[in-house]
């Protein structure tokens, strides 16, 4: 197993001791932490703009424009696939696109971009698009089509997105709340 996995399940097991402690009314130690194993640093795949205008062009000359579509939510806000696929009309205002549920528990507002703008006029068809998992396979199963690398994949577009803002002066604090 790899240190990440390894990592993940010590984490795992010491929130279960800890559930055990404070809901099954167990004497067990205050608290046990393990220590992690270092992991290697991964670098993050950014897309070129050029990439992106392939990619998009690509879905669309297959007649996927949904796909193509997504490409650019997800290069434009930044946002996890998961919750461009959930996103409801009501979350979308004139000028700002507000996230509730997220994975880190804590709401956001993204700005609209002028590049999607008219995407977000009925952004509930992107769950037409089926789950998180289907649209990922469908985007892998073009890669080699794409001439992409491996660690080319759809929550890359969510690192090009705060690579774009921080290349451009954003502080480092405003991207970490978009994000």
């Amino acid at each position: 197993k790899s240190n990440s996995t390894i990592n993940k399940k010590l984490l795992s097991l010491q929130l279960f001791v800890k559930y055990l402690r404070e809901n099954l009314g167990r004497t067990y130690p205050e608290t046990i932490k393990f220590k992690l194993l270092k992991q290697a640093q991964t670098e993050h795949y950014i897309y070129k703009d050029e990439q992106i205008d392939q990619i998009r062009t690509h879905f669309k000359d297959r007649g996927e424009l949904l796909m193509a579509d997504l490409i650019y939510m997800l290069r434009y806000t930044g946002m996890r696939l998961s919750e461009v696929l959930t996103l409801k009309q009501n979350n979308v205002t004139e000028d700002y696109i507000h996230l509730y549920k997220t994975k880190s528990g804590k709401s956001r507002a993204i700005p609209i971009s002028d590049k999607i703008r008219d995407l977000l006029k009925n952004v509930e068809r992107f769950g037409n698009l089926g789950s998180a998992s289907r649209v990922s396979k469908k985007f892998n199963r073009q890669k080699n089509a794409l001439g992409l690398t491996d660690t080319a994949n759809l929550h890359a577009f969510r690192h090009t997105f705060a690579q774009t803002l921080v290349d451009t002066g954003t502080p480092i604090e405003v991207v970490s709340k978009l994000l």
